[in-house]
């Protein structure tokens, strides 16, 4: 399944796809593959990566009531966390949601 994405005038820009509990990609309108967005479901965190780069990360802060997201400069901050917060709000791949532990849920 996919979740689209739309730009500042509502147009549509791009799509969320997924690929698996844990394995999303994000794809421009009419390209190919932009984003690899990874789930690990054992540590509850999120990584983005760009060709063989990581440009960003997500995990829950140790008292699990933060979610922390670093985003690389010269990335769009924006698109990285739209992209990890469409997989962890919206993602129909898995019920429970990423949590790095059942206490956090």
């Amino acid at each position: 399944s996919e979740l689209e994405f739309r730009d500042n005038r509502g147009r549509p820009w791009g799509a969320l796809v997924s690929h698996g509990p844990y394995t999303f990609t994000v794809c421009k309108q009419g390209s190919r593959e932009a984003l690899l967005v990874e789930g690990d479901q054992a540590s509850g965190r999120l990584v983005v990566w760009l060709g063989d780069e990581v440009v960003a990360h997500a995990a829950m802060d140790n008292d699990c009531t933060q979610l922390e997201v670093g985003v690389k400069p010269h990335s769009d901050p924006l698109l990285m966390l739209s992209s990890v917060l469409a997989v962890l709000i919206f993602n129909p791949e898995d019920p429970g949601h990423m949590s790095p532990e059942p206490s956090c849920l």
